[in-house]
């Protein structure tokens, strides 16, 4: 999967951009809606800077292609969210709140500045008989009060009780199903029977090294591992099975597919022939189908295709490109196809989508329908002359490298930063969006989304298809997410890398996932636990001396593995520095 930079977007944010509102009169009219006439709600502005809520301009537009306020050609691709008056409606409403508040204060001193007035003209006998009245209703009061107190007081603690209770029955349910787990292992393995006493000694004394550190590394964690056992069972039990030993061999596998590596280990260094510097930016790594030839693109404006097999291999450092590609503007995204070796796809800052030929470097197709930015590409992995595209214009391009004109526009009412088909379903395809949400449409029917996947809360710059059935997403909110795309549920999510701003890529295999940092490290995580697996850190090198130094100035911008050897990762960061990493087995 291509990756890319948003240190790119410091000219066009993978945020939406913010509309500006037009000039009104009072602060009521600025936050109502010209249709429904009340508070705005999910404010989207038109190019001729009219506000509208986004339900009622979407009513309005099914049936008229034009703009309610001053006519003006319009339609749904061309709104865009107005965060600005967003944010000026909740202001407006939190003042109303606050006026409300006051008036209500003023309300009561008004009256007792009246009550006040009036006592003056009483008389000694009646001030006495009022101060009798009051005292009464200040008792009756003030014992309603210590009722109402009681009430809360014990409110309080039945359900402090009841929380106290409910964990306790949790304690012991999940002691019932240690033991029973215990028991079956027991029962399984005599062996542990016979070590049950003196288990720890025996281990320790005959465990091998490797042993040693899998085992420190599930120690460190414990809480995780153990959340993931009692979500099994649970899953097992809802299913109705309740086979304890599914369970126990699920969860063996996690224990060993996460704790089997230890760490990260720089295989070889991918230096251009030039120093590095700021403008070295890598947004995309590709594999090309057979895992022999590795393409970089980025902010040079080049496409670089290097032989890995010879990187891996060469005891230099700098190495030059077997090919290399000249686009006139900055490249964002790579796509090499899995079935036409020789077919790459290039997109650009320019909206270009191009298919290059990557044995003679000649180009073999232009496709100029986009508007604005392009920042993802995707061939097809079922059908290989098809491809897609994702723009800042907010719509998604599928191509045919048979025809110069787009098959098919999808038209999403924000930005669009990353675009991927189904593997095996051919007429599906999924993309995140500027608006938080993951999309996934049926191509054979584009009008309205098949899935809408929400949680998220800002751009999803990433999607990755880990299987048929689970999608990862990653998003400037730093976090990644694990879907269930046949049940639109997040499975989990993934947190511990930094990424707030920028794009710094994401790449899956069967069982991991990586993505790069802010921090300038790479995280790697296993599919099942919601915690980095594995960090390494990016640090930079001074080209006179050669010497590393930690660097977190810079971020990882590109993250691929290598689809015939998984255990390796090729990662690249903002300083032009590309890297192959390794996961090794504890030691």
């Amino acid at each position: 999967m291509s990756t890319k930079s948003s240190n790119q977007t410091s000219s066009q944010s993978s945020e939406l951009p913010q509309a500006s509102c037009p000039a009104y009169s009072t602060e009521e009219k600025l936050v109502e809606c010209p249709i429904c006439f009340t508070t705005l709600k999910d404010s989207f502005v038109t190019p001729c800077q009219h506000t509208f809520c986004y339900e009622c301009i979407s009513k309005h537009l099914e049936t008229k292609s034009t703009c309610p306020s001053c006519g003006s050609y319009l339609v749904m691709s061309l709104l865009k969210p107005n965060y600005e008056v967003d944010e000026a409606v909740r202001i407006y409403e939190e003042r109303k709140r606050k006026k409300r508040t006051r008036s209500n204060s003023y309300s009561i001193a008004a009256d007792l500045q009246q009550l006040m007035s009036q006592v003056d003209n009483l008389s000694a006998e009646e001030l006495s008989a009022l101060i009798e009245d009051l005292k009464g209703k200040k008792e009756q009061r003030e014992r309603t009060e210590r009722r109402e107190d009681q009430f809360l007081l014990y409110e309080f603690l039945q359900q402090a009780i009841s929380k106290k209770e409910t964990t306790i029955q949790r304690l012991q349910e999940e002691l019932e199903v240690l033991l029973q787990s215990r028991s079956y292992l027991e029962f399984e393995s005599p062996l542990l029977r016979q070590w049950k006493d003196n288990w720890l000694e025996e281990h320790m004394h005959s465990s091998s090294s490797l042993h040693m550190n899998r085992r420190q590394r599930i120690v460190e964690h414990f809480d995780y591992l153990e959340e993931r056992f009692y979500s099994l069972h649970s899953q097992e039990r809802k299913s109705e099975s309740n086979c304890i030993g599914v369970v126990l061999n699920t969860f063996r596998e996690d224990l060993y597919k996460f704790s089997k590596y230890s760490g990260l280990h720089c295989k070889a260094i991918l230096k251009h022939a030039e120093i590095p510097n700021i403008s070295n930016i890598i947004s995309s790594i590709e594999f090309d189908r057979d895992s022999e030839y590795i393409a970089t693109a980025g902010v040079t404006k080049r496409i670089r295709i290097f032989e890995f097999g010879n990187i891996l291999e060469s005891v230099l450092d700098t190495h030059y490109p077997v090919k290399e590609m000249v686009s006139p503007t900055k490249l964002s995204c790579l796509s090499w196809n899995s079935y036409i070796h020789n077919h790459l796809l290039s997109s650009d800052y320019e909206g270009v989508v191009t298919l290059w030929d990557a044995i003679t470097g000649q180009t073999l197709s232009e496709f100029e329908e986009h508007e604005k930015r392009i920042w993802c590409v995707d061939f097809s992995k079922v059908e290989p002359t098809r491809c897609a595209s994702a723009s800042d214009d907010g719509k998604v391009k599928i191509w045919s490298s048979l025809q110069l004109n787009s098959v098919s526009t999808i038209e999403n009412r924000a930005n669009v930063c990353c675009v991927q088909f189904h593997p095996t379903v051919e007429h599906l395809i999924c993309f995140g969006s500027a608006d938080h949400q993951v999309y996934m449409y049926d191509l054979r029917q584009t009008k309205q989304a098949l899935q809408i996947l929400r949680g998220h809360r800002k751009a999803v710059s990433y999607i990755k298809f880990l299987n048929d059935f689970h999608l990862v997403s990653a998003s400037t909110d730093n976090t990644l997410k694990l879907w269930n795309v046949s049940q639109s549920t997040v499975q989990r999510t993934f947190q511990g890398h930094q990424n707030e701003k920028n794009f710094v890529g994401l790449s899956t295999n069967e069982e991991y996932i990586a993505c790069g940092s802010e921090n300038n490290a790479v995280y790697v995580y296993y599919k099942e636990i919601s915690i980095p697996m594995l960090l390494y850190q990016m640090n930079s090198e001074n080209p006179l001396t050669g010497e590393e130094t930690r660097d977190t100035t810079h971020f990882v911008s590109s993250v691929c593995w290598c689809p015939k050897r998984t255990q390796l990762i090729v990662v690249a960061n903002s300083q032009g520095t590309i890297k192959v990493l390794e996961m090794i087995p504890g030691s």
